[in-house]
């Protein structure tokens, strides 16, 4: 019979750990994988892609061999679609001239507000990125 009393303490305890987390705001990320054979456009240093990862559009960029952007898909402005410019190394909206740095942040208007970065990294040929 004690051991039954233990159990459910122990649940009990873990069970009010959980809701305190929630009440408290403290959400964990989701870590995603994705091989580079699905996304062959990423295979190079220079390639972008537009994905959905968790419902959210993200755009990917390999901007040097070990190295991966991930910024959301649409500009802040008005939800425009955006794309990697590789030849400046911005990230462009075609709707009104927008332009952000590779972290997201803006460099020139109308958009005022930066885009939402995702981390990413690359890892035994996989895709690795954060998401909410």
């Amino acid at each position: 019979m004690e051991d039954r009393r233990q159990f459910f303490k122990k649940l009990f305890v873990f069970l009010g750990f959980g809701v305190a987390a929630l009440k408290s705001g403290v959400v964990y990320a989701k870590k995603l994988a994705v091989g580079l054979d699905k996304i062959p456009s990423l295979k190079k240093t220079g390639g972008s892609a537009t994905v959905k990862l968790a419902g959210q559009d993200i755009l990917l960029i390999r901007s040097a061999e070990s190295e991966i952007h991930g910024v959301s898909a649409k500009c802040t402005h008005m939800n425009c679609p955006i794309k990697y410019n590789a030849k400046t190394k911005t990230i462009d909206c075609s709707c009104h001239g927008s332009a952000f740095a590779l972290s997201g942040k803006v460099l020139k208007g109308p958009a005022t507000k930066d885009l939402k970065a995702y981390p990413a990294s690359l890892k035994d040929g996989r895709v690795i990125i954060s998401v909410d």
